[in-house]
């Protein structure tokens, strides 16, 4: 198997986009440390859910993106 490398395009002060390199096991980190933050997001959503009645509505459709 080949070491291919992945890049990634961060925002610079100025506009433009700077490439990061990185390789697979380092995208693979960074792509569970986004799955558990989403997790989490979704585990707090759901407690303002069932403590706060008058922003239901609102929260919910956060919830479904």
């Amino acid at each position: 198997m080949t070491n291919r490398k992945i890049f990634i395009y961060y925002p610079l002060k100025r506009g433009g986009f700077k490439p990061q390199y990185f390789g697979k096991a380092d995208f693979i980190h960074k792509m569970n440390i986004s799955l558990k933050e989403a997790r989490e997001a979704n585990y707090w959503l759901k407690i303002l859910i069932a403590t706060e009645k008058e922003l239901e509505q609102r929260l919910l459709l956060l919830l479904k993106e």
